[in-house]
């Protein structure tokens, strides 16, 4: 059987047709069993890799719906946030008009004007102080220059303003009155009034 033709012709008489591959693995020792269990294990692997192709598949949708639904989910937030915002609104009416308030009368029928309190901030000598004064003037005038001082209004709290910042440290409450009415002589003030006076 060392003759290749021999092992042909000893192989054709069983009915078994020559190949040149299994020659090829009759020399290796190799016998036909092995080529089979080998046929068999790539054939099981191809199956696992087509679970593992199934598994990844079923991974990859997973993961696709997840974002999908992520989107929607974020997609819906903003309409509805971007709706609320900007829906109609039928109570207010930018172009309504607007009637407006009468400021009440700063004077009382006596010719008393009471005005607003001012704060001032200046650099206290005492330490125990720091340094704010809340004052709160009247003004007495004659119930026929009340409504000329009111037109003045704003002088005559820049005048007042000014006097306060600049005297609060040196002169005293009623002190700083008789400076004020002197100042306001012109505005045609018969006498000044603190209705509020206090430095903290």
């Amino acid at each position: 059987m060392a003759d290749p033709s021999g092992k042909k012709a000893e192989l054709d008489k069983d009915g078994i047709l020559f190949d040149s591959n299994k020659a090829d693995l009759d020399k290796d020792g190799i016998s036909l069993s092995d080529d089979e269990q080998q046929g068999e294990s790539q054939e099981i692997t191809q199956q696992h890799k087509q679970v593992d192709k199934t598994h990844q598949s079923k991974n990859s949708r997973f993961k696709t719906l997840l974002i999908i639904s992520i989107f929607l989910v974020i997609a819906s937030a903003g309409g509805i946030g971007f709706y609320s915002l900007h829906k109609d609104n039928s109570d207010y009416n930018p172009y309504a008009y607007v009637t407006p308030t009468i400021p009440q009368n700063v004077y009382t029928p006596e010719g008393d004007i009471i005005l607003d309190p001012f704060m001032i901030l200046f650099t206290s000598q005492n330490k125990k102080e720091s340094g704010v004064l809340l004052a709160q003037l009247s003004l007495q005038v004659t119930p026929e220059t009340a409504a000329n001082i009111e037109s003045d209004i704003f002088a005559v709290r820049n005048l007042i303003l000014e006097r306060l910042s600049r005297n609060a440290q040196i002169y005293s409450k009623n002190e700083i009155a008789d400076i004020l009415k002197q100042d306001l002589v012109d505005f045609k003030v018969k006498d000044v009034a603190f209705i509020q006076y206090e430095t903290r």
